[in-house]
């Protein structure tokens, strides 16, 4: 069981303080500062990356969703539109767990309550 009583840095601090411990003991207090400033950096890059996962995370419902509703546009889907999804699904080459989402995403997209544009308005933000 967590203890959550105790002192916790913020993940977005992390690097800042490695950098600048780092710098303090290798070059003194101008090396505590350009680790500070490299720290900030790292931390700036690795946020970015979660902003990444993000975007690729509605990206990916976004398509599927979007897909199962054109597949659905004329009242059924067929066969030839599964075949497409599923070797769409082959080339993006998605893992089970991926995989079982993008199906997800597609059936939620071919339901009659489904919002395109909600969908779509949810990935451009």
């Amino acid at each position: 069981m967590a203890n959550n009583t105790g002192f916790r840095i913020p993940g977005h601090w992390w690097g800042k303080l490695i950098g600048g411990v780092i710098g303090l003991l290798r070059f003194g207090i101008v090396g505590a500062i350009l680790g500070i400033v490299l720290g900030h950096m790292v931390d700036r890059f690795l946020a970015g990356l979660g902003g990444v996962s993000r975007v690729r995370d509605a990206f990916f419902a976004a398509m599927f969703a979007t897909l199962g509703h054109i597949s659905k546009a004329d009242g059924r889907v067929s066969k030839a539109e599964i075949a497409a999804a599923e070797e769409l699904m082959r080339r993006l080459q998605l893992d089970p767990q991926e995989r079982q989402r993008a199906i997800q995403f597609f059936q939620q997209g071919t339901q009659p309550d489904f919002d395109l544009d909600a969908t779509l308005r949810e990935f451009a933000r």
